[in-house]
């Protein structure tokens, strides 16, 4: 009976624990192999339009997406902005030109799920598509999407956009991480 009472209570802790974070995955987009950016660089982020969560506008979502991409790179780049407004590509890559800046970090919300996760046991999601561009040329350098899903046990507090920071931090350091050295011989 000890024993039984033991199993059941490493299986709930183990529950509990699953239950309590953040999970993340990052899909790549395209096949082009990761870039290795420069520290000296100044990037660009445009404002994406809002997502959508079952016809509904999640107000400020593009917004929220677009500094949660600019503080990633900011720890990385000489300076990193936000976009003033909603930007196509073409007009981002335009707003870049002009003011010198090096890369275009263009986000797009895929997903943007806020639900009521303490009521209902359905987790809140995210999915955004980043596109990191050279401002000069146009040239598209990599393109990954990045999804999360919140923690089973909330307390009411969790939305989408607090699924935003791991995720790009860890991609945007990824992109500064210097080359692997070869084998000395």
């Amino acid at each position: 009976m000890h024993r039984i009472a033991r199993f059941i209570a490493l299986w709930l802790g183990m529950w509990g624990l699953l239950g309590c974070q953040h999970t993340y995955k990052e899909v790549p987009a395209t096949n082009l192999p990761r870039p290795r950016l420069r520290s000296d660089a100044i990037v660009y982020v445009p404002i994406p339009p809002d997502g959508l969560f079952k016809k509904h506008v999640a107000a400020n979502s593009g917004k929220l997406t677009a500094v949660a991409v600019r503080d990633g790179f900011a720890k990385h780049v000489k300076r990193a902005y936000v976009g003033r407004m909603i930007e196509s590509m073409a007009t981002s890559l335009e707003t870049a030109r002009q003011h010198r800046c090096t890369y275009v970090a263009y986000p797009s919300i895929v997903r943007w799920e806020d639900r009521a996760t303490e009521f209902s046991g359905v987790k809140d999601k995210m999915e955004i598509k980043i596109e990191v561009v050279e401002a000069a040329t146009g040239e598209i350098l990599h393109t990954t999407v990045l999804q999360g899903k919140s923690r089973w046990l909330t307390d009411g507090g969790d939305r989408p956009q607090d699924l935003l920071e791991k995720p790009i931090e860890d991609y945007v350091a990824s992109l500064f991480q210097s080359a692997p050295r070869s084998p000395s011989k």
